[in-house]
């Protein structure tokens, strides 16, 4: 078992915080709030990294995200419709769209 699956094994065994002031302090590894909220890890690593979710970085390799923040940024994401293609790319007018 690598150190990251000892880590989300734990995380799994204590009781997850129930009310918005409990949560905003809960900092959970990236496996651990992938599975929580049905997201891949890759996901998550890129919301973290990106800085679209808060999260720090302990060590040289391990990250922990935001529980509140993540929850945050989910419930406001929406589905939005695709940027309008541009009319010219680098100064060259498409045609035929």
């Amino acid at each position: 078992m690598m150190k990251s699956d000892k880590l989300v094994a734990a995380f799994k065994e204590t009781d997850y915080p129930e009310t918005e002031v409990e949560r905003s302090n809960l900092m959970m590894p990236l496996r651990a709030a992938a599975e929580k909220y049905g997201l891949s890890y890759y996901a998550v690593r890129l919301l973290a990294l990106n800085g679209e979710i808060p999260a720090i970085r302990i060590g040289q390799g391990k990250i922990l995200v935001n529980a509140a923040g993540l929850e945050s940024y989910l419930s406001s994401a929406r589905l939005t419709d695709r940027p309008p293609e541009p009319d010219s790319v680098h100064g060259i007018r498409v045609l035929g769209r």
